[in-house]
């Protein structure tokens, strides 16, 4: 017997996963080498923090003068450029990696979706049944363009974050925190950059991945009845990705998700019942309510308890400056109209 869509789904989530899972060990390698030339200067602030705590001379003013802080400052900002430089050829090589797996990946599911409608093997569904769409990959322009919105989003790593922490150790200062809750601050923050670019790779590669195979469905649309929103339910789902589970979309369209979101659109075969015979709602409803509260938070269970939203409201769209429309969970007081 063919296996059903969702298992085949399933199997290449796995290898898309650890795919990915690599890039991101390889790309958070990077930024540890990084702090490792960092943390020295900020334990030589701390110290100079400590040193001018003790003879009552702590100001802003003249631990902007001391060498530890400029020094501090100009390491962090030197990291962060070279880190930009680094991730700018790590997105493009994983970016492009991630579309082909794509393209693989759409043109497996589509053999997958039509041996499940024709009752044979995957290996018996005949070569030329499915379309290849647009192998080359075109789409990669518009992430990949070096004055584009990727790019930039890269390219500001060190501007913003370096700044936030060069402010940030002033404003403690003042605020009168002590050296050691300054000192972990400056590593906490700088951690921070870290995750933006784990944000940043982890999304394009998803985004890339998902365009091949949105080329790959649109160009078999004449067999397809539409594509099916699917969604990996289990309690780590957010409230948006469960509500969109097994909604049907016109072939062509692309999984919108929100940065880092694992869901997918699955085809669906013309004559043939939708891959997904169980929604999101249908599941959340399915869970004890423990788990309803965890997933929704206590507001939200008790407004949508009370009949106050509808849960397909549940999910919102927004724009994103790089990949376009995105979808993520409508906040509570967008649900009750509050202002």
């Amino acid at each position: 017997m063919p296996k059903p869509i969702l298992e085949v789904w399933e199997s290449l989530k796995r290898m898309a996963d650890k795919a990915d899972a690599e890039a991101i060990e390889r790309i958070a390698r990077a930024y540890a080498a990084g702090y490792s030339r960092v943390d020295p200067q900020v334990q030589a602030l701390t110290e100079q923090l400590n040193s001018l705590t003790t003879a009552g001379q702590l100001t802003t003013a003249r631990l902007q003068r001391t060498a530890a802080y400029k020094n501090l400052v100009n390491v962090i900002t030197s990291e962060l450029d070279d880190y930009s430089a680094y991730l700018r050829t790590e997105v493009t090589t994983e970016v492009t990696e991630s579309g082909k797996r794509g393209l693989n990946a759409g043109t497996v599911l589509m053999i997958g979706a039509l041996a499940f409608a024709l009752g044979v093997e995957s290996k018996d569904v005949p070569k030329d049944a499915v379309q290849t769409g647009d192998t080359t990959l075109s789409y990669l322009s518009q992430y990949l363009d070096p004055a584009g919105e990727l790019f930039k989003r890269i390219n500001g790593l060190s501007n913003y974050h370096g700044e936030q922490i060069a402010e940030g150790i002033l404003e403690r200062v003042a605020q009168g925190q002590n050296p050691m809750t300054i000192g972990k601050w400056i590593t906490d923050a700088y951690g921070v950059g870290l995750t933006d670019s784990m944000r940043m790779m982890r999304t394009a590669q998803l985004y890339s991945y998902r365009q091949a195979n949105r080329d790959i469905q649109a160009a078999n649309g004449d067999v397809l009845q539409g594509v099916v929103w699917c969604t990996e339910l289990d309690g780590l789902t957010c409230m948006s990705c469960v509500a969109m589970h097994g909604q049907v979309f016109d072939v062509g369209e692309i999984c919108d998700d929100h940065h880092n979101g694992r869901c997918v659109m699955l085809p669906w075969v013309k004559g043939e019942p939708n891959p997904i015979d169980k929604t999101g709602e249908d599941w959340f409803n399915e869970q004890s309510e423990a788990t309803q509260r965890s997933m929704m938070g206590n507001g939200k269970y008790d407004a949508w308890q009370e009949g106050k939203f509808n849960f397909d409201q549940l999910s919102n769209t927004y724009q994103d400056d790089v990949f376009g429309q995105m979808r993520g969970e409508t906040p509570l007081k967008n649900l009750l109209g509050d202002d």
